[in-house]
């Protein structure tokens, strides 16, 4: 269950859109990405809100109408996700592969409230810095 945290937070998000991808490594490699990342930077990863959209595609922004990005991005528009927070993804299009403008205005989104995104598989940071 979630609970809003005075403080910054870290979270992790995880996506797969095929259901048979759930019998691979899908779910497992991009949990290993967002946990290297964590360590990397020192960074403990709240356990409160740990999404995982499986079976929603990102190509028709199902996990964003009906999955647990769309969860995260409402407690963001709340503010119930506290400015300075990091998201760590595997990759970009865990978040998005809608157009290019949907794609950027979903990050932009995420950015804005001084959400940090930082891209696991790369090691890319985005933020308004």
């Amino acid at each position: 269950m979630f609970k809003p945290s005075a403080y910054p937070q870290v979270y992790s998000y995880r996506r797969f859109s095929n259901i048979e991808q759930e019998k691979g490594s899908s779910i497992a490699r991009q949990k290993m990405h967002a946990e290297n990342i964590a360590n990397e930077y020192g960074l403990e990863i709240n356990q409160d809100l740990v999404m995982t959209d499986r079976g929603f595609s990102a190509f028709h922004a199902e996990h964003k109408r009906k999955g647990a990005l769309g969860v995260f991005l409402k407690l963001v528009e709340e503010e119930k996700i506290q400015r300075g927070s990091v998201l760590i993804v595997e990759s970009l299009d865990r978040l998005s592969r809608e157009q290019p403008f949907k794609a950027q205005a979903t990050m932009n989104e995420i950015i804005e409230s001084d959400i940090t995104i930082i891209t696991a598989k790369d090691n890319k940071v985005y933020n308004k810095e």
